[in-house]
């Protein structure tokens, strides 16, 4: 099992894609794990969505706030389904947090 990992520092608002679109593919992305780590020194806010390029992105999470110190598990080990065609991506509320995260997705 590959996990990929990112670390946010001083770039939150930026857009951290977790997994890029595949253009019309019937292929679906599973993700098994997907943990976001509060590394700040203050409480964080997360943002997740899926985006398919219509302009419409739907939101998972919309400014969670994961305490300091604390992993977020967002799947709590239950998988998550997604058509390759739509981009998972994730970003920080404000652009001074940090944060560590690290997930497992593969196509089924």
């Amino acid at each position: 099992m590959e996990f990929k990992y990112i670390n946010i520092s001083s770039t939150g608002t930026t857009e951290q894609v977790l997994s890029a679109a595949v253009a019309a593919s019937d292929d679906v992305y599973v993700v098994e794990r997907l943990l976001i780590c509060n590394t700040d020194t203050t409480a964080i806010k997360v943002n997740l969505w899926l985006d398919d390029g219509s302009g419409s992105a739907p939101y998972i999470l919309k400014g969670v706030e994961i305490p300091v110190g604390v992993t977020l598990d967002f799947l709590n080990g239950i998988p998550f389904n997604f058509k390759a065609s739509h981009k998972l991506s994730l970003n920080l509320t404000d652009n001074a947090y940090t944060a560590d995260i690290i997930c497992n997705i593969y196509k089924q």
